[in-house]
């Protein structure tokens, strides 16, 4: 994300994905921390099906954008084939 913006709003891109990432952190806690309570014997199993929930979700929007883009840009310095 840091490297896909103008140089002159890095400083902002650097602080969205800062707090972005606290506010995932937290609200990981937060949630951990009410399944602790309601459920204290299956807590930790049922953490861990709820992470990978939200991973797969997350990683079905990103494959989403991706077909939308038209596909991922090629790597910078990649040798292309002969066509």
């Amino acid at each position: 994300m840091i490297g896909a913006t103008p140089p002159e709003r890095s400083g902002g891109a650097s602080g969205a994905q800062a707090t972005t990432r606290l506010l995932g952190q937290t609200t990981g806690t937060a949630v951990v921390a009410l399944l602790f309570s309601l459920a204290p014997t299956g807590a930790a199993r049922i953490a861990l099906y709820l992470a990978a929930v939200v991973a797969a979700l997350g990683a079905l929007i990103s494959l989403s954008r991706l077909r939308d883009a038209g596909g991922a840009e090629p790597v910078r310095g990649a040798v292309e084939p002969d066509a």
